[in-house]
């Protein structure tokens, strides 16, 4: 009833913005989806070089239409098997696409975007990105939770994470997953070879699976973040970079 929601603290205007949040969302997701489908469609005949650096045209032509609408864009990550696959955004904080969408518009579903710390397109030791998680939700990192099935982390097809940056298409290898108490133990961009191997050791040992996956000092990894059942808990992703990788896109 209407007097039960405005007592519980959720007023009816409230639930009426973010259903229209989450609507906008969805569209604003489905537009970027198209674009990239769009583009991957394209046949180019003869790449440019960049900086004397042969770069797909259809990541220069992704990167170009998604700059023209968002200059904060850095990436594109897709995840197989999950509703993961739309653009990454990084401000100058950690706090502006906590409540604003891909446009820049104030929205409570925010948008997935990456440490403030991080360098692009060059990667750090450790990329890592946030989302959202919202119950019987698709939105920002909300499918997420997907790895946590038996089934999902024990398909192999699953453990590759597409991950394009404006230079190059990459794919990242998953070798930990894992919830945890929320800490910031994780949340390290650039490490000492020291403090790069305790890393590595406490996330394989916190992983609900033994992926059979090295990691060495030097190797780039990333790293997806979000809520997991109340704010007092994340779940974590972590991969590394597949040296030998088709970056074709």
């Amino acid at each position: 009833t209407i007097s039960s929601l405005i007592l519980g603290g959720i007023g009816i205007k409230s639930i009426i913005d973010y259903k229209e949040d989450q609507k906008e969302a969805k569209h604003l997701q489905k537009e970027l989806n198209n674009k990239k489908e769009e583009i991957n469609n394209i046949v180019i005949e003869k790449p440019p070089v960049v900086e004397e650096e042969i770069i797909d045209p259809k990541v220069i032509a992704l990167f170009e239409e998604l700059k023209s609408q968002n200059s904060d864009t850095v990436a594109w990550l897709k995840l197989n098997n999950t509703d993961i696959d739309f653009p990454i955004v990084q401000s100058k904080d950690n706090e502006y696409y906590l409540n604003h969408n891909f446009k820049k518009k104030y929205n409570e579903i925010g948008w997935t975007f990456a440490d403030y710390r991080n360098k692009f397109p060059e990667l750090n030791d450790n990329t890592i990105m946030y989302g959202h998680t919202y119950r019987n939700s698709s939105l920002a990192f909300s499918s997420l939770k997907t790895v946590l099935n038996k089934n999902w982390y024990n398909n192999e097809e699953n453990h590759i994470i597409e991950f394009t940056t404006s230079k190059k298409a990459m794919n990242f290898k998953i070798f930990s997953i894992y919830t945890v108490k929320n800490t910031n133990d994780y949340l390290k961009i650039n490490m000492t070879e020291e403090d790069f191997n305790n890393y590595i050791e406490k996330a394989l040992e916190r992983s609900i699976k033994d992926f059979d996956t090295k990691v060495v000092f030097g190797d780039k990894i990333i790293t997806l973040s979000t809520c997991y059942n109340t704010s007092n808990y994340r779940l974590v992703v972590h991969a590394k970079l597949m040296e030998d990788t088709n970056e074709e896109y």
